[in-house]
């Protein structure tokens, strides 16, 4: 999760464009799932395993890496370059 959450971050923090921004986060995520598939299924189920401060540690990644999204549709929506009824919701259809 922590290779994945940087790969998002090197790409929201590549363009000052929300909607660039957007594009781009989306297209690292893909990215890394093709390029790293047993990578990507750590990432995706880790919480399933995990215990303790373990699960709360996992919680945490997955929800900081839910919330970039959301924020950047929040950005995009309040600048007018958007239109998103709810960013939460966007966001965890994504994820």
């Amino acid at each position: 999760m922590d290779a994945l959450l940087e790969v998002q971050h090197e790409a929201i923090t590549s363009s000052a464009d929300v909607v660039d921004r957007l594009r781009r986060a989306a297209e690292s995520q893909v990215r890394f799932f093709v390029e790293h598939p047993n990578e990507s299924l750590v990432a995706i189920r880790e919480f399933r395993w995990a215990e303790g401060e373990a699960m709360i540690d996992v919680q945490k990644r997955r929800l900081r890496y839910r919330k970039a999204f959301e924020d950047l549709l929040i950005e995009g929506d309040r600048q007018g370059r958007l239109s998103v009824e709810n960013a939460k919701d966007c966001s965890v259809l994504h994820h």
